[in-house]
């Protein structure tokens, strides 16, 4: 018969000395830490511009910009994905 408080038992005693303890392992690699953390916010960011960049994209096709509007905002997007592709 199993025992029914079993998820129980995999509850640390004390949390906030359990999460002092896991960010303590990173105390010798404190810069692949925050770089990571960086990383992690540029590609959020950049994903999140790239998206917002389609819409001047679509209205310079439709509207019918000259093309170094176009290429413009193409080149921006393109920086942007680089930029993705980075933070992951």
């Amino acid at each position: 018969m199993k025992n029914k408080y079993v998820h129980r038992q995999l509850r640390p005693s004390n949390p906030k000395k359990t999460i002092i303890r896991l960010f303590g392992y990173f105390k010798f690699s404190k810069g692949l830490f925050f770089g990571g953390i960086f990383f992690i916010i540029l590609g959020a960011v950049a994903e999140i511009a790239a998206n917002g960049m389609l819409s001047p994209i679509i209205d310079t096709l439709v509207k019918g910009y000259n093309k170094t509007t176009f290429i413009k905002y193409l080149l921006i997007m393109g920086v942007l994905v680089i930029f993705v592709s980075a933070g992951q």
